[in-house]
């Protein structure tokens, strides 16, 4: 029940308020604000402790934080794959769920949230009021504020392109606003980001996750059924946030029957152009989609964006025009280097942009559409069977291996993902094939694409387990040799000249440099000794 507000009077007589009483209200409910701004403090900064110790983690590879030599995580282990948010009830020894469990299903029946009896977070609970006035779906859970306040100052601003947390954020003043007053959308976004602390903390799915879940298909559901009437954006936005599960947790199958509902959505609105929310709704669903592709080695299902009225210099025309997807070996080359040399500049756009005061919320939409039209491009694009040349075979390899991690630099800097993302494992699947085919055949032409391979393997080596990276490091040590190259410098001018920024240079970059530095160091004192037993 929402709290009851009581309005005092501001005049005042002698410079005072007329009673002491008025006095007094004020003042308490001054200190409560300040309170309150006190706490909400204290939970970014918690919040932010955790995220550098969950970058800690990360560092780790997916076989140790199973724990099991398995390469799944904890939350895909113990999730059905074929039951996509499949309650789990871990059971006693008498095999039956444990009474805990079993009343947290049962309020699920009855449409209730068990958060509200029994927390599943071990997260701080005491959250500022996002609404006051108790005028939206928020209520007074602690959990429900807890998701929203992460959605906002987690989710939002790891998710919009220019990696920028203020008042123009385009996530959070059309998503936040429009789920405020909205109950399919508010758990749609609550749904999104309890999936996301679950993954986060290595956990199978929780009751308030399913219970967010439960109740937006459910109102999606009733709304769709009882109207005839045009779909509006929120009812699309909140099966967005239902089919973008899997871009989380890596498990896509149940989610492909709510991108199909999408589709026909958009259909029926004539595409992404006539979206409201000034660009916003747009973002995001591209957005997610070419995550969703990035996992399952899809093509992406929604439209690319428009950019008739994008003004940016030196725009491919594979990006403005609409053409084929399917190219000779040669034309896949030019067409993935085109997109790779557009990349890199879009690198320098967001650079300049963080750095500028004032950048409009205009501008970051205009970014999202560039950067989501030449990843969509990267993504369609497929080589035809090359001839029984073994040279068209090595380069239709090696550009295969360029377009993968030219998406997986695209994670990187302009999503400051960590290798645990399921986007990254999806790639990686692709990419390690591709380098097999190039490794396994021995081309004697290799070293015709050495710079190219040092900038694969150095940022496959960024993302590598602990049983690869010996792999990854050796390939960089010997395109090195090859190259003439001795020390950083000479590497990072060589990956500058592909897809590389300021974001690139983060733990995962300087962990996998050191062991090749290392490799680099036990190569020149076996070089010594040897050389020293020659001259005796």
């Amino acid at each position: 029940m929402a709290k009851k507000w009581q309005f005092v009077s501001n005049q005042v007589e002698d410079g005072a308020g007329k009673d002491e009483g008025t006095r007094k209200i004020v003042r308490k409910a001054a200190m409560k604000a300040f309170r309150r701004n006190q706490r909400l403090e204290q939970v970014k900064t918690f919040m932010q402790g955790e995220r550098d110790e969950s970058n800690f983690r990360d560092l780790q590879t997916p076989e140790e934080t199973a724990g099991n030599g398995s390469d799944e995580l904890p939350s895909e282990r113990h999730k059905g794959f074929g039951q996509s948010g499949a309650p789990i009830i871990y059971q006693n020894m008498d095999g039956e769920g444990s009474h805990d469990d079993l009343s947290k299903l049962a309020m699920l029946e009855q449409g209730q949230d068990p958060a509200a009896a029994v927390t599943s977070f071990g997260w701080l609970q005491e959250i500022v009021s996002l609404d006051p006035f108790g005028s939206s779906p928020l209520g007074n859970s602690s959990t429900w504020h807890f998701l929203f306040t992460y959605f906002v100052y987690e989710i939002a601003p790891m998710i919009q392109p220019l990696g920028i947390n203020n008042h123009l954020n385009p996530v959070n003043t059309q998503w936040a606003r429009h789920a405020m007053t909205d109950p399919a959308l508010f758990h749609g976004v609550l749904f999104h980001a309890s999936v996301h602390v679950n993954f986060r903390q290595g956990e199978p799915w929780s009751a308030t996750t399913l219970f967010h879940r439960g109740e937006t298909i459910r109102l999606v559901s009733e709304r769709l059924n009882s109207s005839d009437d045009l779909v509006t954006d929120n009812t699309i936005a909140a099966v967005g946030w239902v089919a973008a599960e899997g871009n989380i947790t890596g498990n896509i199958e149940g989610n492909q029957i709510h991108w199909d509902a999408i589709g026909q959505m958009l259909k029926a609105r004539g595409g992404l152009e006539p979206l409201g929310w000034n660009g916003a709704l747009e973002l995001l669903l591209t957005l997610s989609n070419i995550i969703f592709s990035m996992v399952g080695g899809t093509i992406p299902m929604v439209e690319p964006p428009t950019l008739a009225n994008v003004d940016f210099p030196d725009i491919p025309p594979s990006i403005l025009h609409n053409t084929s997807t399917v190219l000779t070996v040669l034309e896949f080359g030019e067409y993935i280097m085109s997109l790779v040399r557009f990349m890199s500049e879009l690198t320098i756009a967001q650079s300049t942009l963080i750095h500028t005061p004032g950048v409009t919320a205009e501008e970051i939409i205009t970014f999202n559409k560039l950067r989501s039209a030449a990843e969509h491009r990267l993504l369609s694009v497929r080589v035809s069977s090359p001839t029984i040349s073994p040279m068209n075979q090595l380069e239709a390899a090696v550009y295969e291996s360029c377009r993968i991690v030219a998406l997986m630099c695209s994670n990187f800097i302009f999503r400051e993902f960590t290798p645990r993302a399921a986007a990254f494992r999806g790639l990686k699947r692709g990419l390690l094939l591709a380098l097999n085919e190039i490794e396994k055949n021995d081309y004697e032409d290799v070293r015709n694409f050495e710079e190219l391979l040092l900038w694969v393997y150095f940022v496959c080596g960024m993302i590598s387990t602990s049983a690869e990276i010996e792999r990854f490091s050796s390939r960089i040590v010997t395109s090195m040799s090859n190259l003439g190259f001795e020390d950083w410098t000479k590497v990072e001018q060589c990956l500058t000249r592909c897809i590389w920024s300021e974001k690139m240079y983060n733990q995962f970059c300087l962990a996998f440099w050191k062991k090749v530095t290392d490799l680099l160091y036990a190569e020149d004192r076996s070089t010594s000794r040897h050389e020293s037993g020659n001259l005796g």
